[in-house]
């Protein structure tokens, strides 16, 4: 602290202590790379799948200890006398017939990623000698306008030409028995899938794909605009039926349907109207995650069982509404509950304002409230003893989390939510703008705890921090600034506590022989400023003056007071040091002032 008394004619004192007071939608990548259901997500969630697994860093290409072979614009690998295409010239351009024989032998199987990201292809003809296409396959072949599956193909994998965004249309050969998951997910042209009349498995209508019973439908082709009815004999909608179906307005399901699988309906972004039939039984896990435009759903009566996250990022959903006689659900206020008001499953995402959570709960589900962008304020009840995984993720308007003071488990202070011994910081509220000093003691962070606070714009973190949990600071883009008061915490270090955040990582001089040029991924710097009692120092043309000095460009704020006993502190100069580690600071108001005091204290 730097005290600052105007000096009398016959004195010039001015005590200085010269310390510091010290006080974070074009195709989606390869989906195998991402969380399906349970798996972390940033945090993910399961789908920001985006938005953004960890695993987006990994190479889109596959990594394999095999021996490739090159011939022409081909690798391959030989195994029990048959080739599998691993990999092609990616510049190619226009049509191709792929071969059939490599290094002499039948070209049986395209493997992972082989034509991958071949955006010059125009057109595709697969032999009859290829039996298998493996996962991701043609996937991101973004001027593929047509393919000729042979007659000898068995399998499709999964993703296998996801985001071959100019396929118009699709014939399935009477071979194939086997249709991964996602196959042709975002080929957002494609408005017709037909089956070959012989196949045994599958069978097609009106350019929709089904099983050969017409009993499940299997895909939709996610190019097709408008309105659809699903006609009367279908009980099942397969797992990513209608996935990424962004132009489907709405759809009829009948009332023979029981099952709605996993990922049925997800991030059909034009989805304004469904309506759930009394008989359904299951909706599967993200079943209509991220359908955005629908603002209300009513679950019947019958249905037993909703899997995770179903309508998770539902971001103009107001209201769920669960059929009063339903033996496993509620909803109240249009939040969606167990059946006895104990656990909170699902906040509607485009709920708007403040929420009091009834008491009564004690559970609230993972990702309860997570992408919940217009809500503001929460308010956790006494009886809560368990808050899920992620739960208050990416809630951008959210800026309070306050606690019932009796709550055993749970706590809060300053909208903050910890543990109830202030140990671990578990979530820190999205909406939350500028600076953030953590509370002396705090041990540790949870997974999430500040991913996605994209106003968060400084933080200052205790000596006491030992743990930093996965994904911590995630995606604060504004985030610029981090100061450790202690050595660098045990978890640090890996890439994702920083990842998409562009935070400088400052370190105390007592810690400089700890903290190397960079900590998961970030750099670091030595935070010293340092007042000099220089030429500079005191009063010059009636106004008070000195110089910082310390590691170049290290960011200060210059405090001050009147009244040290008023605790109340102004900030009079938030800059950075100079090139050369200096700043001189000057304080225009201590022309009119008997007594001035100064700290100088991180951002």
């Amino acid at each position: 602290m730097i005290t600052n008394v105007r000096p009398s004619s016959n004195a010039r004192t001015c005590p200085v202590e010269p310390s510091s007071v010290l006080g974070p939608q074009p195709c989606p990548l390869p989906a195998v790379l991402r969380p399906r259901s349970s798996v972390l997500r940033f945090i993910l969630h399961p789908s920001d799948f985006i938005l953004f697994s960890v695993f987006l860093l990994l190479s889109l290409s596959p990594l394999s200890s095999r021996a490739d072979f090159t011939e022409g614009d081909y690798t391959y690998t030989i195994d029990n006398g048959e080739a599998t295409i691993t990999g092609f010239n990616s510049s190619y351009s226009g049509a191709l017939s792929i071969t059939n024989t490599l290094g002499g032998f039948p070209v049986t199987a395209i493997g992972d990623f082989a034509f991958y990201n071949c955006i010059g292809l125009t057109s595709v003809t697969i032999p009859d000698s290829v039996e298998h296409i493996v996962y991701y396959a043609f996937s991101w072949c973004a001027g593929l306008t047509s393919v000729t599956i042979g007659n000898g193909v068995t399998s499709i994998g999964d993703y296998a030409f996801v985001c071959c965004t100019g396929l118009t249309s699709v014939t399935i050969p009477g071979s194939v028995i086997s249709i991964g998951n996602d196959a042709f997910g975002d080929c957002l042209s494609l408005t017709t899938l037909t089956v070959d009349t012989a196949n045994s498995v599958y069978a097609s209508s009106d350019g929709v794909m089904f099983n050969n019973a017409f009993t499940t439908l299997i895909l939709y082709p996610c190019g097709r605009p408008g309105a659809y009815a699903i006609p009367s004999g279908v009980n099942s909608i397969g797992d990513y039926a209608f996935s990424r179906c962004s132009r489907l307005t709405s759809v009829t399901i009948p009332s023979g349907v029981t099952s709605i699988g996993d990922f049925a309906f997800y991030a059909c972004y034009g989805l304004t109207s469904v309506t759930i039939p009394a008989g359904v039984i299951s909706i599967g896990s993200q079943a209509f995650e991220y359908c955005s435009e629908l603002t209300s759903v009513t679950i019947p009566s019958s249905v037993t069982s909703i899997g995770y996250c179903a309508l998770y990022g539902c971001t103009g959903l107001t209201a769920i509404t669960v059929d009063s006689v339903n033996a496993f659900y509620s909803s109240s206020g249009g939040v969606l509950f167990s059946k006895t008001f104990d656990t909170l499953i699902q906040y509607p995402g485009g709920k708007t304002g403040a929420y009091a959570i009834p008491s009564g709960v004690t559970s609230i589900g993972d990702y309860g409230f997570s992408r919940c962008s217009r809500l503001t304020s929460v308010t956790i009840p006494s009886g809560v003893t368990s808050v899920g995984f992620a739960t208050f993720y990416s809630c951008s308007g959210l800026t309070n989390i306050n606690v019932d003071a009796d709550n055993p488990a749970y706590a809060s202070s300053e909208g903050v939510l910890f543990d109830k011994t202030f140990d671990t910081l578990i979530q820190y509220p999205g909406g939350k703008t500028g600076a953030y000093t953590i509370r002396s003691g705090v041990t540790s962070f949870g997974n999430s705890a500040f991913d996605g606070c994209t106003g968060l714009t400084s933080v200052t973190i205790p000596d006491s921090v030992t743990n930093i949990g996965f994904s911590a600071f995630n995606s604060c883009t504004a985030l610029t600034s981090v100061l450790f008061q202690g050595p660098p915490p045990p978890s640090l270090g890996g890439s994702y506590e920083f990842l998409f955040t562009p935070a400088t990582l400052y370190y105390l001089l007592a810690y400089a022989s700890n903290w190397p040029a960079t900590v998961s991924e970030r750099p670091t710097r030595c935070w010293n400023p340092t007042v000099q009692r220089d030429a500079g120092f005191g009063f010059a043309s009636g106004r008070f003056s000195f110089n910082i000095v310390g590691t170049t460009n290290i960011p200060v704020v210059v405090q001050a007071t009147t009244n040290l006993a008023s605790g109340v502190w102004t900030p009079v100069t938030n800059a950075n040091l100079n090139s050369s580690g200096s700043l001189s600071f000057t304080d225009p108001a201590s022309t009119s002032l008997p007594a001035r005091f100064y700290r100088i204290v991180f951002p």
